[in-house]
């Protein structure tokens, strides 16, 4: 596919037009980008494009300036799925199918206005979400790095960089076709005497990268006939084989399940159902024909949204063509417009329930959505793999040939030693019957409600697309069916043949290595009915688990957490350092550990474990007969058994293979040929640390090695286990080991235990420094997303900060390390500007006006004295006689009785020196209080308190309410800086010298935050139409800056809110655009701009909610707003 983009000054003229075809006749092109056509009605460009000979796309500018398209010519070979465009004559997209998969092309022409541009390209993301590659392509009027895409001239008067198109290109992932033909070779498009600059350009989807071809800048001609001062830039692009978004399997869009007509067609089909007699075959059915309903609705539902776009374009259109020369005729178009911005949206996210709507109406919340969008970078696509005989795979087909023999194989049974068994589980101890009694009742209606509820929403499904949304919303009628389907399963010894199935999904481990199978993870995707019974079964053995598993492994056991590890493994470096004595510290690791599991070992540990019949039975249903696919770029491979293995995706699998590796867990642990490391001050021994697949050995000798190796290899000859021995690795703390490697075991001087780089003298600094620079790697591919301040601070503490916390359990950072590290943090959420809220009011709670933001140094110290109580509550682990030994006679500073005749060290650790610090620092500030067991949020607030106390005064106002979940970032942002009174008003700019004026663009009074909203003309009388709503005599100052008071009973609290929120929004962007040179905005003005916003809000959440739900919702607020013929009409 050949693709043009031409500036082309003007097109009306018929011998341009003519000269038009002749040149991309000559060029062999299949799509056109135009921009600056100059037409300025739609009959016009349709005229051209018969004119032409080709099928137009339009977004029509006016006679002298504007106006873009799109053109289609008889070569091209794909089909139009269909097209959308804006009204400012700056950008159209074609959606069009290639080879069976879906593009999008963009074609934009960015204002030269810097101001104008940022605005505009905002407004282009909409238009590029979504599964589809996308090719954008176009006059962008600025460059990206002016080093290489500018030469000649200045850029005084004109700014050619631009930091919106930089955060585009890197939150939509998008390459410059330019760059990976030529590199950084410069390629101008546009010349103005001195000045030669690359103007137009392509960017196109990562993942059609490998499909460019050639990018070159075609010089056009400056012909009086054919005069245009740029370059066409012909982008030849190949379809790339195994590339692009493949046809993805079916599954529900959750939003439907919110449209009654759907769910009373859905449930008047279970009911007529449901008296049927439930089987597995009739299970199959019901889903079946359940999934035929959803799919008609989901069609019928995406047709209907795009005849309501279609309406709206219409509507637009036909009013810019009338002409908007009343205020009536400007607001209806700026409601439309608003109205069609918030479809966009919501199409360009797929329609999804939680993803298309505005951050303030997901169910999961605001925060938890900026969190999911951050979460999902995009993932590494499978380009090629190296197959075992060393040949590459680069199309799809060998691709997805490959990845289903390797992993057909992998969950393939190999044979394994039975005579073994008895040995490796001879030290289990098993269940008594009553222990075990509970786990083999059938399974009731109330547990599988209770699995379903505990199930995340919004995950992926598996094989027959129904996600657990869909069991909640019809539990009535399908919770008691599927226990009767599952009762009929343990009977029959099956699950039926569509729960059997599941879908291998390949997630990327190591990018460095994305060309080996080993560094892919298969995550098992399994239908929500399979992971039900599943998830009920995990959640009996977890009543149970602490009997049957041992303190040394803190996986998938209640209670018990890998932070009790890193404590012990801490101590033990301590106590080798304070005794001057030695250890040896093996760490193994096991290749595909979860998926080498052979079944018949599997269930006879289950028996010697204790058991019954009956629960073993209900573990066999799940894996007789299980078939996957593999997902390679969306294309599955043909169907293989899974006859051993542990499905990582299944909710019981960490549980079963913590049960299997109990085994030798135990082993280690219990046998007196095994040489163990004693534990001061008690009688146990710090043998085994396991945690998952993941094995670490203390040892007091090096040649208990051999012994360990010995019960290692009789537990892999038992299980089908095997050892990666170039990731084991064997380390001697406190001595020099002379040997390169013991029993065949590398010798390392540092190695990675739990995910800490251990030297030999103990943890590694290297480790923090690690952190920050993963830390500031996030930051760096965060920072393209279109953050507010809520999700800034929510992203830092739960994204940014994470690698932090995980060291902070065990160890304390450096000053230095905790003061780069707040850098960071508060340089990404002021977006590199300078701060304007002290950090001490930065940590508080949002009730007190703060984030909760994240101080390093104190959430760490929380970290680890939540870590330490935790760790003296727990009497069964090693890490708890340890913190005793450590402790000494300082344990009464955490909490607990210091025992003379207790062994004890003589000088406090490092790590227990600043846990006693923090300890007494809390006890000072809350005497009388036990906080041994608070959260680590508690304990971060009373160290907040602690460390910058509140000054005693007049009780705060309460500002949860600026933090609204309900209300739009934007909103928030300006509410919670005026609360602290730190926007930019003119006073404020004027005391520190950045402003000449302290004066209010629209009255003339100094502009302090009181008078901007509150005192000004427009301010006072729109606080007076608020207080008329209400009939209230008046709105108090205190209300408007902080939400406290609120005047109004508490079921009218929402819309007062959302009013007051908007109010104060638009008064400070019309003040802003008049300090910007814009006309000072009326009381109208004010007026109409809080109408149209709330209407496109409210009338959004009318389509996401459903008529009943939104009138369940907004029942009590009738006073603001009312709803006539499925309109919104606003009362302010």
């Amino acid at each position: 596919m050949k693709v043009l983009t031409l500036n082309v000054r003007g097109i009306r003229q018929h011998r341009k037009q003519r000269m038009l075809g002749s040149l991309l006749a000559s060029l062999q092109v299949d799509i056109a980008f135009l921009q600056e056509t100059h037409f300025s009605s739609l009959q016009e460009a349709k005229n051209f494009a018969v004119r032409v000979g080709v099928k137009g796309h339009f977004s029509c500018g006016t006679s002298r300036s504007r106006g873009v398209a799109i053109l289609v010519t008889p070569r091209f070979r794909g089909t139009v799925l269909r097209h959308s465009f804006d009204f400012e004559g700056r950008l159209v997209s074609v959606d069009v199918a290639i080879n069976g998969r879906d593009r999008r092309l963009v074609s934009i022409y960015a204002p030269t206005d810097y101001q104008e541009r940022n605005d505009f390209l905002r407004r282009v993301d909409p238009y590029l979400l979504g599964k589809r590659d996308v090719v954008l392509g176009g006059d962008f009027n600025c460059v990206v790095d002016e080093q290489y895409d500018r030469a000649g001239g200045t850029s005084r008067n004109q700014p050619w960089k631009s930091k919106e198109l930089r955060r585009l290109l890197r939150a939509r992932d998008l390459a410059d076709a330019w760059n990976l033909i030529h590199g950084l070779t410069p390629g101008f498009t546009f010349s103005s005497q001195d000045r030669h600059v690359r103007l137009d350009r392509f960017y196109v989807s990562k993942s059609l990268s490998c499909g460019v071809q050639d990018c070159a800048v075609v010089q056009v001609g400056t012909s009086v006939q054919f005069f245009t001062d740029h370059r066409a830039v012909v982008l030849d692009l190949q379809d790339p084989v195994g590339f692009g978004p493949q046809p993805a399997p079916w599954r529900l869009n959750p939003s439907l399940l919110n449209d009654d007509r759907v769910v009373q067609d859905v449930q008047a089909y279970l009911e007529s159902r449901i008296h049927e007699v439930t089987s597995l075959e009739w299970w199959d059915s019901v889903k079946d024909g359940a999934r035929r309903i959803l799919r008609k609705w989901g069609k019928e539902l995406v047709a209907e949204r795009r005849r309501d776009i279609h309406l709206l374009q219409v509507g637009l259109r036909g009013l810019l063509e009338c002409g908007l020369g009343s205020r009536e005729e400007a607001t209806a178009y700026k409601e439309l417009q608003a109205e069609l911005s918030a479809l966009l949206w919501r199409r360009a996210r797929g329609w999804s329930l939680d993803a298309s709507r505005p951050a303030h109406m997901r169910s999961a919340g605001p925060v938890q959505a900026a969190l999911s969008e951050v979460q999902r970078s995009t993932p590494v696509r499978l380009e090629r793999l190296v197959r075992e005989d060393g040949t590459l795979a680069t199309t799809l087909d060998d691709l997805v040939l490959t990845c289903g023999s390797h992993y057909a194989t992998l969950f393939a049974r190999e044979s394994v030693d039975p005579s073994l068994w008895e040995e490796v589980c001879r030290q289990y101890e098993g269940l008594t019957s009553d222990q075990s009694s509970d786990l083999d009742l059938d399974v009731s209606v109330h547990e599988l409600f209770q699995a379903a509820r505990s199930m995340r929403k919004g995950k992926s499904p598996g094989p027959d697309g129904l996600p657990v949304e869909f069991y909640l919303r019809f539990w009535d009628i399908l919770g008691p069916a599927l226990r009767g389907v599952f009762l009929d399963a343990v009977e029959r010894g099956t699950l039926p043949a569509s729960s059997r199935r599941g879908y291998v999904k390949l997630l990327c481990k190591d990018g460095a290595r994305a060309d080996e199978l080993s560094a892919w993870r298969p995550i098992t995707l399994l239908n929500v009915d399979y992971k039900l019974f599943a998830k009920v079964l995990q959640q009996r053995v977890a009543q149970i688990s602490t009997l049957i598993v041992s303190p040394a492994q803190a996986c998938a056991v209640p209670e018990r957490g890998i932070q009790q590890h890193l404590a012990a493994l801490r101590d033990i470096f301590y106590w080798v350092a304070d005794r001057q004595a030695r250890a040896y510290i093996v760490s193994f690791d096991q290749e595909a550990a979860f998926d080498r599991v052979d079944h018949g070992f599997l269930f006879h540990v289950l028996h010697r474990a204790g058991f019954g019949e009956r629960f073993q039975q209900f573990v066999r249903v799940l894996y007789t007969g299980a078939e996957s696919q593999v997902l390679v770029n969306g294309r599955p491979s043909l169907a293989f058994d899974v006859t051993r293995g542990v499905r990582q995706g299944c909710p019981l699998s960490p549980t079963l293979y913590v049960l299997v590796f109990e085994a030798v867990v135990r082993m280690l642990s219990n046998q007196c040929a095994v040489p163990r490391l004693p534990v001061p001050g008690s009688h146990k021994f710090a043998t085994v640390f396991a945690y998952a697949d993941d094995l670490t050995v203390c040892l007091p000798t090096p040649h208990a090695t051999a012994q360990v190796l010995n019960c290692l290899d009789k537990y892999s000859r038992a299980s089908g286990a095997k050892l990666n021995e170039r990731k084991c690795a064997f380390m001697a703390i406190g001595d020099n080991f002379p040997y390169s490697d013991a029993y065949g075991i590398p010798v390392r001087q540092s190695c990675r235990i739990l995910g800490i780089e251990f030297h030999r003298t103990g943890p590694l600094t290297s480790n923090w420094r690690h952190a920050l620079q993963d830390m500031s790697a996030r930051i760096q591919a965060v920072s393209a997303l279109d953050l507010d301040l809520r999700e800034r601070a929510a992203v830092v503490s739960r994204h940014l900060c994470s690698p932090l916390w995980y060291f902070g359990t065990a160890f304390q950072p450096a000053t230095a390390t905790a003061r780069r590290a707040n850098r960071l943090t508060y340089q990404f959420f002021w977006n590199g500007r300078p701060e304007r809220v002290q950090r001490a009011l930065m940590m508080r709670p949002p009730q007190l006006g703060g984030w909760r933001f994240p101080d390093v140094r104190l959430f760490c110290a929380a970290l680890g004295l939540s870590a330490l109580f935790s760790v003296l509550r727990d009497a069964t682990h090693i890490s708890h006689h340890l913190a005793l030994f450590f402790a000494g006679t300082y344990i009464q500073d955490f909490g607990g009785a210091f025992d003379i005749g207790r062994p004890h060290t003589e000088r406090l650790m490092t790590f227990y020196r600043l846990m006693r610090k923090y300890a007494v620092l809390l006890r000072r500030h809350l005497p009388d209080v036990d906080f041994t067991t608070w959260s680590v949020r508690e304990l971060y607030e009373a160290l907040c308190e602690a460390s910058f106390p509140v000054q005693a005064g007049p009780r705060p106002h309460d500002r949860s309410l600026v933090v609204s979940p309900f209300l739009e970032g934007s909103r928030v942002d300006i509410l919670w800086q005026r609360s602290h009174e730190v926007l930019p008003v003119r006073a404020r700019l004027h005391s520190f010298g950045l402003s000449r004026w302290d004066s209010c663009v629209t009255c003339g009074a100094v502009e302090t935050h009181q008078h901007a909203f509150f005192d000004c003309i427009n301010a006072a009388a729109m606080w007076r139409k608020v207080a008329d709503l209400y009939q209230l005599p008046a709105v108090a100052l205190d209300t408007t800056q902080f939400l406290d008071p609120v005047p109004v009973p508490e079921r009218k609290r929402p819309a007062f809110v959302l009013l007051v929120a908007e109010v104060t929004f638009q008064l400070w962007c019309a003040r802003t655009r008049a300090v910007y040179g814009a006309q000072p905005a009326t009381l109208v003005d004010l007026l109409c701009a809080c109408r149209i916003a709330l209407r496109a809000r409210l009338q959004d959440e009318l389509r996401s909610f459903g008529l009943v739900n939104f009138r369940k919702r907004w029942k009590h607020h009738w006073n603001v707003f009312v709803l006539a013929s499925g309109h919104i009409i606003t009362k302010l």
